[in-house]
């Protein structure tokens, strides 16, 4: 199900980045799991998943057939694996998501 204005997962991503300088930086330095909650609230239908070889502890959203991150569309989908709810870390050992990704550092 798609938002109820239509906009595609693209155009979307483009008006976060655009809404803030920093939003890219957040959203790929420990914000990732948060932008997946936004984009799971448009799109319910959108799965977790995660790599350790294009970012480190970086999460991203499939929606469709694809995988998103802030910067759009993944390139790379082969690097990414789909989490499921037992390897999520926030239901498992409190750790907070946003201390997920190994370099975390304060947002500029």
């Amino acid at each position: 199900m798609a938002p109820s204005t239509s906009i595609s997962v693209t155009e979307f991503l483009a008006v976060l980045r655009s809404a803030r300088p920093d939003n890219t930086h957040y959203y790929l330095n420990g914000g990732c799991w948060e932008l997946f909650r936004i984009l799971r609230s448009l799109w319910p239908e959108s799965q977790p998943y995660h790599t350790w070889d294009d970012i480190a502890g970086h999460v991203a959203t499939k929606i469709g057939p694809h995988l998103y991150d802030i910067r759009g569309r993944i390139r790379r989908p082969r690097l990414y694996t789909p989490m499921t709810t037992q390897s999520w870390p926030s239901l498992n050992t409190g750790h907070r998501p946003h201390r997920w990704h190994k370099a975390y550092r304060r947002i500029p």
